[in-house]
């Protein structure tokens, strides 16, 4: 069964195999089980417009060289995500590039007001993005740009050769014929934000790019998966030349690049964004370097680091007896889910190019890899400890030392808001040393404090919750001092506490009290520090029973087939027998939850190729008709086996 785990693995360290009990971390009193899984930002249709607005070719406002700062101009209605998700979107993008903007809203400022140049001609912005096509707000609607409006900012657009993207738009005539015409508004899949399956990109409309979309995307793999937006299907309209970039599977277009006749380059999305989508991000990087021309400050580099907190300590997983944290059943890794850990990330590694260099980021707590502690704590460790090497998970961390990234998580997991400077010395220093006698792949200039303490947010005592942010400037002094003793160089804070928000995606900042230390906000997860999944120990027995049923099921339903005379499609990767047994996996286990009943067939191997969402519903909708049958033989089947037990 621990074919099931490697993806928990990931996110906690968690002792799904039932041994015993090992060193843990003190208890937390009155944590959540959960955050907040991260916001779907509401999508809304946007209502056709008559148009277009009439061009008119204003005079020229470049200087022959076309000069023009470095600065995206972002329109908007509304600053507000709620009711614009698509200008949120916008601003995630850039300040994730690092990119100057100026964003103006237009309910509020008129564009009028809105400088495009300097006085000596030189143009104020490189780029411009329409967070929505047509720039009005409903209901009503009001149009926040005048036909004056439109044309000042075409010409702009046009003599000094910016760009302009729409990142959402209805596909009509407003402002100005942009070729496409509206085919059907569909609302795209929304799982529930709550859902595990939330993570099946199954549960998705599909758009491909074309070749051109490929070109412009070349990121891209396959399709675009939209979800939690509105969209527009769109048909050319023939009134104007115009290039698809993302169709569906039945031709609709999603998305276009033209030049207009007065020669200005316009790229538009006809489905909305949000900072939250999958397939915003996808998009990010191709609209970038569209919109810019290739010319920005900055590198485009793919990161993904993983954090597997709490390595040698255990983790209090709730339970119906103890449904929160503090006195529940504690938990620890083992040594072979250490290593199935590592065989995952080599796995990762060659099924996707891009992932070659991914490598888990292990957070080291050393005191549950020596001899004779209990609950890890300053009080109940005296430092010096020897290695426990009868630990299979302390073997199994020196057999892969260099699989991983280790850095120092404190020797206890200790609550640094309360340490004393003696205490928050040896939570650095004797986690070194632990790492320094397994020999690991360790940096030691990287630190992250237990629950993110020590930076000024904190409750009344030692792992109290609901915790109050006072700031970085509350950080506790002597854990900042212990810091800068042992060359601690850069320190982890959290992504959710206001005051260690970064000021972008990706930078580090300066601690304000700690000349040379730099602090990295963790982006956060709907995944809280005490995950558990459908299968607990001492579920091996529930599932080899449920396992028996299921080949059972399938062996009757294979041999009926073939005796009613069905034939599979000889081009069909999974034979209707598995899919049915799928099927029915999912009606005895999960409720009719067929994306939980595929990906434990994936995770347990049961079929050499188990289909995506989308592939198995429909071909379980094709074989809709022999279903009932079967299900009446099964239970004809059961039936008699029963009695003859």
């Amino acid at each position: 069964m621990r074919a099931l785990w490697p993806l928990l693995l990931l996110l906690a360290a968690c002792n799904l195999g039932g041994q015993a009990p090992r060193p843990k971390a003190p208890p937390i009193t009155g944590a959540p089980t959960a955050p907040v899984a991260l916001p779907v930002l509401p999508s809304r249709p946007l209502p056709a417009l008559s148009g277009p607005v009439p061009l008119r070719l204003l005079g020229p406002q470049a200087l022959p060289e076309r000069r023009y700062e470095a600065r995206i101009l972002v329109l908007t209605t509304s600053f507000d995500p709620d009711q614009a998700p698509h200008f949120a979107a916008a601003k995630a993008i850039l300040e994730a590039f690092l990119i100057p903007y100026e964003a103006v809203d237009l309910s509020a400022t008129p564009f009028s007001q809105v400088p495009l140049t300097h006085p000596d001609g030189t143009g104020r912005f490189q780029g411009v993005i329409l967070a929505e096509g047509a720039l009005a707000t409903w209901p009503g609607p009001t149009l926040r740009m005048s036909e004056e409006d439109w044309n000042r900012l075409w010409a702009y657009e046009r003599d000094y050769g910016v760009r302009e993207l729409i990142l959402y738009a209805f596909p009509g005539t407003y402002p100005e014929d942009r070729c496409l015409q509206n085919v059907e508004g569909l609302l795209t899949p929304s799982p529930a934000a709550d859902d595990p399956a939330v993570i099946d990109l199954g549960q998705s409309y599909p758009i491909a790019p074309t070749p051109e979309g490929r070109a412009l995307f070349p990121d891209l793999r396959g399709t675009l998966p939209l979800r939690h937006a509105y969209a527009y299907k769109a048909a050319l309209s023939g009134t104007c030349p115009t290039t698809p970039l993302f169709v569906d599977g039945g031709g609709d277009v999603f998305g276009a690049v033209r030049t207009t006749p007065d020669g200005r380059e316009q790229l538009l999305l006809t489905f909305d964004q949000s900072p939250y989508l999958f397939h915003t991000w996808l998009l990010a990087p191709g609209l970038v370097r569209w919109l810019t021309q290739g010319v920005y400050v900055g590198e485009y580099r793919r990161h993904l680091r993983v954090d597997v907190d709490d390595w040698f300590v255990s983790t209090a997983i709730p339970s119906d007896a103890a449904p929160g944290v503090g006195d529940a059943t504690p938990f620890r890794l083992s040594g072979t889910e250490a290593q199935e850990a590592a065989s995952k990330q080599e796995a990762l590694r060659q099924a996707y190019p891009l992932a070659q260099g991914f490598t888990l980021d292990i957070a080291l707590n050393g005191c549950g890899a020596v001899q004779g502690t209990g609950v890890c704590g300053p009080s109940a460790t005296l430092g010096g400890e020897p290695l426990n090497l009868g630990d299979d998970l302390v073997q199994a961390t020196q057999a892969l030392k260099d699989a991983f990234r280790y850095y120092n998580h404190s020797y206890t997991h200790w609550d640094m808001d309360f340490a004393t400077l003696p205490e928050a010395q040896r939570e650095i220093a004797e986690n070194n040393r632990v790492a320094s006698l397994l020999g690991l792949r360790y940096e030691h200039t990287a630190f992250k404090s237990g629950q993110y303490s020590g930076f000024g947010w904190k409750g009344a005592n030692p792992y109290d919750f609901p915790r109050t942010d006072y700031g970085l400037e509350a950080s506790d002094p002597d854990f900042l001092q212990a810091l800068q003793e042992h060359k601690v160089r850069f320190a982890k804070v959290s992504w959710s506490v206001e005051s260690q928000k970064p000021p972008c995606l990706s930078c580090a900042f300066p601690h304000p009290l700690a000349p040379g230390l730099y602090l990295t906000a963790d982006w956060p997860t709907n995944v809280f520090y005490n995950p558990s999944c459908y299968l607990s120990p001492g579920s091996e027995k529930i599932v080899a029973a449920m396992l028996s049923r299921l080949i059972a099921a399938f062996c009757i339903i294979d041999d009926a087939l073939q005796a009613m005379g069905y034939k599979d499609d000889p081009q069909a990767k999974t034979p209707a027998s598995a899919i049915l047994t799928l099927a029915l996996l999912a009606a005895l286990e999960f409720g009719g939850k067929h994306n939980k009943a595929l990906a434990l067939a994936k995770d347990l191997g049961l079929f050499t190729h188990v289909p995506s969402p989308s592939r198995f519903n429909r071909r379980l909708h094709a074989l809709y008709p022999l279903l009932l049958p079967l299900l009446h033989l099964l239970a004809q089947v059961w039936k008699h086996l029963h009695q003859a037990q």
